[in-house]
């Protein structure tokens, strides 16, 4: 069939100016009504294909097309894997359950997707979204031409015939199967340790600024950055209604906060005066402190093991600083609102 249209190219050189549908294998002026993502691949009105793909993609819901990144939601084209507008989907949706559904998904990962993280496959790049606790050391990417796997800890890629390969990521108390959940927790204090959570949809970040006054680019809710609490939720005093009352009396009283992370250095000597050497210590403390509980007691056995294979990973901290830090206490109520391995 492309055969055929490669001929007429060459017959015909106006054709230079037409596009192919990948579903029909028409070819249509370029001026032709259809759905066409990022990188021009064509679905065309005329013979239905667009609205076809359309309803077939919510009807089965095949989660490889679907871009469920925390806070957008998109959808794949099926030859490339770019993203189509949003728009362009919705208006070639037939039915009002498919409007429906388009809605609900919409409202489902417009917002934060707690836990969902991207993994790319290391052969052919793609990419998919997963929750967290779901995710396996070894990745098999279900692309048709692909179908290897990658070792998401050492970064192998693995030929699915390959056997004696992928045992030596499953055997063994240093395998990469084995360390791999001391992996992700490692991972997830890091992570944590470096940015901030948004309270009301989980939109995370790190100021550039000490202020510790925020308010969420996405919900536009306000919220203290050090407790990481609502403005209604945080401690005020008596008689005030914003975050300026969250701040009265913090070097005191453990339920407030400074307006400035520069100023914990009134109270602990740790801490610089410089507003950007206060904001890096006191992403350093929250990481070391996160760390610490996820790398001690009864995880320091494993915890060597991954240190000892992927240093790296822990991205210049040493197992010896982790299990010697001392968490300020002025900081204390900082992770008061992170429990386990948050």
């Amino acid at each position: 069939m492309r055969v055929h249209s490669q001929a007429v190219n060459k017959k015909n050189d106006k054709d230079k100016t037409d596009k192919e549908c990948f579903g029909c294998l028409h070819r249509y002026p370029k001026n032709a009504a259809g759905l066409s993502c990022l990188a021009d691949h064509f679905l065309c009105d005329q013979g239905g294909c667009a609205t076809h793909f359309v309803n077939q993609l919510f009807g089965d819901q095949p989660l490889g097309l679907f871009d469920l990144t925390p806070g957008s939601f998109g959808i794949k084209c099926a030859t490339c894997r770019a993203l189509y507008n949003m728009p362009d989907i919705e208006a070639r949706l037939t039915t009002p359950e498919l409007q429906k559904q388009f809605a609900e998904l919409i409202a489902l990962y417009g917002g934060a997707v707690e836990g969902c993280v991207p993994i790319s496959c290391l052969s052919c790049k793609e990419t998919y979204y997963m929750l967290d606790g779901e995710i396996d050391v070894l990745l098999q990417c279900s692309f048709q031409s692909c179908g290897k796997y990658s070792c998401l800890l050492c970064k192998q890629v693995v030929a699915p015939n390959a056997q004696r390969s992928l045992l030596t990521h499953v055997s063994g108390d240093d395998c990469c199967s084995a360390m791999w959940p001391r992996y992700q927790l490692v991972m997830r204090a890091l992570e944590n340790g470096g940015t901030r959570t948004c309270p009301g949809c989980g939109l995370r970040g790190r100021k550039n600024l000490n202020c510790t006054h925020i308010t969420c680019a996405r919900c536009k809710i306000e919220w203290c950055y050090m407790c990481s609490r609502k403005a209604d939720d945080c401690d005020k005093a008596p008689g005030t209604a914003t975050l300026m009352g969250h701040q009265v009396d913090w070097p005191t009283n453990p339920l407030r906060c400074p307006m400035y992370l520069n100023e914990l250095s009134s109270v602990d000597q740790s801490f610089d005066w410089n507003s950007a050497a206060a904001l890096d210590e006191f992403h350093r403390s929250i990481t070391l402190a996160l760390l610490q509980r996820v790398c001690t007691g009864d995880a320091a056995d494993s915890s060597a093991v991954l240190y000892a294979n992927h240093p790296a990973v822990f991205q210049g901290f040493t197992l010896d600083q982790i299990g010697e830090f001392t968490m300020p206490t002025v900081l204390e109520r900082a992770l008061a609102t992170r429990t386990g391995n948050e």
